[in-house]
């Protein structure tokens, strides 16, 4: 009930409490010539900790720190903690101030805190990703978002079922404003859409479910195409290609070895080298990959079966600055920026 309480009072600070940041970022659109330089932003990992709070036993500030110590908690956080509510707003305040104006903007998943399991449930978690979905509207209203699915936006976490789900109906439903009813259907199947850019008619992001190809879950053991998902993006990415289309690719497990290890992947090695070689054989089509999840600030290139690079692809900071106590390093919250040549988007 405390969970729910402090999701509550989040939610009622989205709408009520941040006056002044109304006004979009980015226009809603209109006609004239296209700008030399198109951009949009990265957010990911946000990992809302409802509980914190600044007390004398440090053990009691967040239950994301699992009864560690807190180390310096401020109002904007603590190391080894998920993210206060009030360290997320000022991610979005900065980006609505930057004055960069911004096309799009995509989100990479994970908005629950890393706590133990028994602490949360499928409605503690859809109720905080419908905060952080019912914040970005609210300060971006006339901007379109895409979404991906992370490994904690689920309960159990991660494991993300290969059929429709309450998760999935849940987000469907809030996700409605940014998407079209094509890629509702999907996402409301499994967990993954493909969806043009408003304002970029030729560019097309398809958002991935990577969570069901994702070591930990269990859900899809054994299984050689989980939801189908695989089918589903090389016709996809086939049809992009017959249209003429660019793609970028939105996920939140990344492929590729993981940023501290030359020899581990994130997700099992058959789905990690299926995903590559569709990813090579439409290289063409592919301009862009952009992941979350693993907290850490990070490119991977992808290289041909000659060894030949072909495509980049791009891990963002999280917002969340949590490490666990046997870490030595932690994450500066950060988001990013990135721009793009309107003409081929081409990152530039």
């Amino acid at each position: 009930m405390a969970l729910l309480g402090a999701l509550v009072c989040c939610l009622l600070a989205a709408w009520y409490g941040r006056p002044g940041l109304g006004l979009p970022l980015a226009p809603a659109g209109g006609r004239g010539p296209a700008p030399a330089v198109g951009q949009f932003w990265h957010v990911t990992d946000l990992h809302l900790d409802p509980t914190y709070h600044i007390t004398d036993d440090h053990t009691k500030v967040c239950s994301s720190s699992k009864g560690a110590n807190a180390s310096n908690p401020g109002p904007f956080g603590d190391v080894l903690c998920d993210s206060p509510y009030q360290l997320i707003l000022s991610v979005f305040d900065f980006i609505k101030n930057s004055g960069q104006e911004a096309s799009f903007m995509i989100w990479t998943g994970d908005s629950p805190p890393h706590v133990p399991v028994p602490e949360l449930s499928t409605e503690a978690v859809i109720n905080v990703i419908t905060n952080m979905t019912t914040t970005i509207q609210s300060l971006f209203p006339n901007l379109q978002v895409f979404p991906a699915l992370g490994n904690h936006d689920y309960w159990p976490q991660d494991q993300l079922p290969v059929v429709t789900s309450k998760v999935y109906n849940a987000v469907a439903n809030l996700w409605k404003p940014w998407l079209d009813a094509e890629a509702i259907r999907t996402l409301r199947g499994g967990g993954f859409y493909s969806q043009k850019v408003t304002t970029n008619p030729n560019l097309r992001i398809i958002s991935l479910n990577t969570n069901l190809y994702y070591g930990p879950n269990v859900v899809t053991l054994n299984k050689t195409d989980p939801a189908n998902q695989f089918e589903w993006l090389e016709s996809t990415l086939n049809s992009s290609q017959q249209n003429k289309e660019q793609v970028y690719i939105i996920a939140h497990v990344p492929v590729g070895y993981l940023p501290l290890s030359r020899s581990i992947t994130a997700m099992r090695r058959y789905y990690n080298e299926k995903l590559i070689n569709i990813f090579r054989k439409y290289s063409d089509v592919i301009a862009g990959q952009f992941y979350g999840h693993t907290h850490r600030d990070s490119i991977m290139v992808l290289s041909d079966t000659k060894g030949s690079p072909i495509t980049s692809l791009f891990v963002a900071p999280a917002i969340t600055p949590v490490k666990n106590v046997l870490e030595k390093q932690t994450n500066n919250p950060g988001v990013r920026l990135f721009q793009y040549d309107p003409r081929d988007y081409k990152l530039l």
